[in-house]
């Protein structure tokens, strides 16, 4: 007795008509020689996003932009969408086994689902996926160190990234961690290479920058938003990473 042969009548049709259909599909790949692209071709493009090579990604972009996942829908644009957000999916996951925080890395893969689903022209939605893909993989350059560190300083880094918009101390960090705050400073700069005060201060005016480049904000909210003394002391801590005052940098790199 088969398994469908358990269920009631209605659902037993249903279930073989899927089957069929499933068969179907097969079968036409077959006849037409449907050739999928290369699992170890797949590996490699998400490999370079977890390692943050982002040169060797840009070179296989090419190889991103013809993954060849089946057909999805016999609507050429539904399956345009479809095929990015697998890509979006698969990157944020490996964004994030690259030591990317999973709350930044969902929320951007979410961002851009959203996007994509209100896009109407092919080329642009391969363009903004693949434009995505290689973010993902700057992010884990920038981040990736956090891979290699012990499950206490990703968790404090981890609480850095997702309390940005506050004020954020040595007392929080080790009440969140368990540990004392002479140990966890020493254990910190170890494992980093970074004094814990001045990790928050880069990890704040990366936020910054973003918001430079991609918000409506004025230089004073963000400094507010971030949770800087003043707009003064975020000015010169913004020019000693990118030589520029924010007045500036958001000039010539606004969106």
């Amino acid at each position: 007795m088969s398994d469908t042969d358990t269920l009631k009548p209605e659902l037993s049709v249903a279930v073989k008509k899927i089957g069929e259909n499933d068969k179907n599909i097969l079968f036409h790949q077959r006849e037409a020689l449907v050739q999928r692209t290369s699992y170890d071709i797949e590996k490699e493009a998400f490999s370079y996003i977890r390692e943050g090579e982002t040169e060797k990604l840009i070179n296989c972009i090419e190889c991103l932009k013809e993954v060849n996942v089946g057909n999805m829908s016999k609507d050429s644009l539904q399956q345009c969408k479809y095929v990015a957000c697998i890509l979006m999916a698969l990157s944020s996951r490996a964004a994030i086994a690259g030591g990317v925080n999973e709350n930044v890395a969902f929320s951007l893969s979410d961002e851009v689902m959203l996007k994509i689903d209100s896009m109407t022209n092919i080329d642009a939605i391969y363009s903004y996926a693949c434009k995505t893909a290689i973010k993902y993989s700057e992010m884990t350059k920038e981040n990736g160190y956090g891979r290699n560190c012990s499950a206490t300083v990703r968790l404090c880094m981890d609480y850095v990234s997702e309390h940005l918009h506050y004020k954020i101390s040595l007392d929080e960090l080790s009440q969140a961690s368990g540990i004392s705050k002479s140990y966890l400073s020493r254990l910190f700069k170890k494992e980093t290479g970074y004094k814990i005060s001045d990790y928050i201060i880069k990890s704040k005016i990366k936020e910054a920058r973003d918001l430079l480049i991609n918000s409506c904000f004025s230089c004073s909210e963000i400094a507010n938003i971030l949770g800087f003394s003043s707009q003064s002391y975020f000015t010169a801590k913004f020019k000693k990473y990118y030589n520029q005052t924010p007045v500036v940098y958001k000039n010539m790199n606004h969106k």
